[in-house]
């Protein structure tokens, strides 16, 4: 019968000067923004972001500038200058298309806006203004834009040749004859003699 043998014992690691003792320490984990992978979704991320906000921005902007086109395409005519009190509006011709149709030609509303930005500094006689806009020297309108825009323009003749007559006298001494003669020049304002006339008798 043999002996029962005694449990063995798990070997001990051997210890001593010679010994080496290894220990696993777990690495830690690397923030997720730095684990390898994760930045291509985060630069996507970012550039899905900008180009929504940029996209945005952008029809924002066309539809605005839809709105402004609308505004100014159905608008009829140019706004008119207010007439100064007791100023009477000039007759249109007969055979011009009036300033309120809305098939008036765009050179034509582009003369009569720069005859009412002309006056809004200087008074003109209606001979003189419609020179001013056909000048080569000045704004080059055809001759009907021309046309069209002085006889649509909002201003009182008589009292644009008061005007007139009033900075004569302020820089220079005039008799009412000389005057009268600057007036109705052509060489000069090209007032037609009633308005000079009317000039003279108003100051």
């Amino acid at each position: 019968m043999s002996t029962p043998q005694p449990p063995q014992q798990p070997q001990q690691p051997p210890t001593g000067p010679n010994s080496q003792h290894v220990v696993y320490v777990e690495r830690p984990k690397a923030p997720w923004y730095k684990r390898p992978g994760c930045l291509i979704p985060l630069i996507l991320v970012i550039l899905m972001f900008f180009g929504f906000v940029g996209c945005t921005a952008l029809l924002g902007k066309s539809l605005d500038d839809a709105g402004l086109l609308d505004e100014t395409t159905s608008s009829s005519a140019p706004a008119a200058v207010k007439p100064a009190e007791g100023d009477a509006p000039a007759e249109p011709a007969a055979d011009a298309p009036a300033a309120g149709d809305s098939d008036v030609p765009r050179e034509y509303k582009n003369a009569l806006k720069a005859a009412q930005n002309y006056l809004k500094f200087t008074p003109f006689s209606k001979a003189g203004l419609y020179d001013q806009l056909t000048s080569e020297y000045a704004n080059k309108f055809p001759a009907d834009a021309a046309q069209y825009a002085v006889d649509n323009v909002q201003t009182d003749w008589n009292e644009n040749a008061l005007k007139t007559a009033r900075r004569y006298q302020e820089i220079s001494h005039m008799s009412d004859a000389e005057l009268y003669d600057q007036l109705i020049s052509e060489y000069a304002d090209q007032y037609t003699p009633e308005q000079a006339q009317y000039a003279i008798d108003n100051l």
